[in-house]
C-alpha cells in the first residue's frame, strides 16, 4: 500500500499537467459525442442511415482525434520511452553479438 502512494505521488508531482489535459480532452470527446448523438436522434427529419453513418462517422472522428491528442499531450515522454526503448535494443544486440562471438571463438579453439 506504502509503495501505490508513492506512486500516485509521484505521479502528481511529476506529470499532473499531462493527466488533467488527458482527462479534460475525453472529457470534452464525450460531451461532444454525446451532443451529436441527441442532435441526431431528435432530427427525425434525417432518414436512419443517414444518422447512423453520422453517428459512425462521428465516433471515428473523435478517436482519432482522441489519439492524436494524447499523442500531443503527452509526447515527450512518449519520445523519451522510446530512446529507452532504442537504447534496450542496442544493448540486446550487442550483448548477443558478444555471445556469438565467445561461442564461435571456442569452437574454433
Amino acid at each position: 500500500m506504502h509503495t501505490l502512494l508513492d506512486l500516485v505521488a509521484f505521479l502528481r508531482e511529476n506529470y499532473s499537467h499531462e493527466i488533467v489535459r488527458s482527462l479534460l480532452l475525453i472529457l470534452t470527446l464525450l460531451i461532444i459525442r454525446i451532443v451529436v448523438d441527441r442532435l441526431l436522434a431528435a432530427s427525425s427529419s434525417v432518414p436512419v442511415e443517414e444518422r447512423r453513418r453520422w453517428s459512425i462517422n462521428t465516433r471515428n472522428g473523435l478517436f482519432v482525434a482522441g489519439l492524436a491528442g494524447i499523442g500531443f499531450i503527452w509526447a515527450n515522454e512518449l519520445q523519451t520511452l522510446a530512446v529507452s526503448m532504442l537504447a534496450f535494443a542496442a544493448a540486446l544486440i550487442l550483448a548477443t553479438k558478444e555471445l556469438i562471438m565467445c561461442l564461435s571463438g571456442g569452437v574454433v579453439r
